[in-house]
């Protein structure tokens, strides 16, 4: 197995360590998990296609802690499930020079991410390509004090504009045209910059993503590349001034 896949696929549910506790599952041969940050405002889930492994399910209490020690290893890896009876209590990792065992958690001690049980409809459909991600990454690394970013929809041209700290005064601020699919106008949106950019930094391999704004203060990111599939709804913050 190449470490790559479990590096990628922790990337895109970690997003810089504001995820840490998830239970991996695999199941006819896709690595999945579903996952919530502490605050509860976003809330995912990343899938792993063609991922050769028996069905499982994996606790996988301190992610951060697993990332530091897969670091110890080479790129091809094999990877074995050690049991006490028929419970799963660790994860063997080994390359051809060193090998790694990361203790399993118990899922109790994990948070359980909900169900999205009424679903809104996405009114706005956005196109994000690689220039956008790009932009938005370096605009939140220039604006490192400003904690949201707002959709600003032009009825008349039927445009919109992603700003990272939007303001009714004259403040520093980065505006980045994004690519409408679908238009709707709608009321000023704000969402959690430093997520967003962790979510377009993790999948920035992608050449492009879809941004879907719901009127009732959702939003929702997908990404499908090479094998991995991973979807993430943010909550509005508030309303933007």
């Amino acid at each position: 197995m190449n470490k790559v896949l479990l590096e990628r696929f922790i990337s895109k549910y970690s997003l810089g360590d504001n995820v840490t506790s998830v239970v991996w599952v695999v199941k006819d041969n896709v690595l999945k998990t579903n996952f919530i940050t502490l605050e509860k405002s976003l809330l995912g889930t990343v899938a792993l296609d063609n991922f050769q492994f028996e069905d499982i399910r994996l606790g996988i209490y301190n992610t951060a802690q697993l990332s530091r020690m897969l670091s110890v290893l080479g790129d091809d890896v094999k990877l074995t499930v050690l049991r006490s009876e028929e419970t799963a209590i660790s994860v063997k990792v080994e390359d051809v020079n060193a090998s790694i065992n990361f203790m399993l958690s118990d899922e109790s001690v994990i948070t359980n991410v909900p169900v999205m049980k009424n679903e809104p409809e996405f009114s706005l459909t956005l196109k994000m390509d690689s220039s956008f991600m790009s932009r938005f990454i370096s605009g939140k690394n220039a604006l490192i004090d400003k904690e949201t970013f707002t959709i600003v929809t032009d009825k008349d041209r039927e445009t919109c504009d992603c700003v990272i700290g939007h303001s009714t005064i004259n403040t520093d601020r980065v505006t980045i045209p994004i690519t409408v699919e679908d238009f709707t106008d709608l009321d000023l949106l704000s969402f959690n910059a430093t997520l967003f950019g962790r979510i377009l930094q993790a999948n920035k391999e992608c050449s492009s993503g879809k941004l879907e704004i719901s009127t009732q203060g959702l939003s929702r990111v997908t990404f499908k590349v090479d094998d991995y599939y991973a979807v993430y709804n943010l909550v509005a913050t508030q309303n933007a001034d």
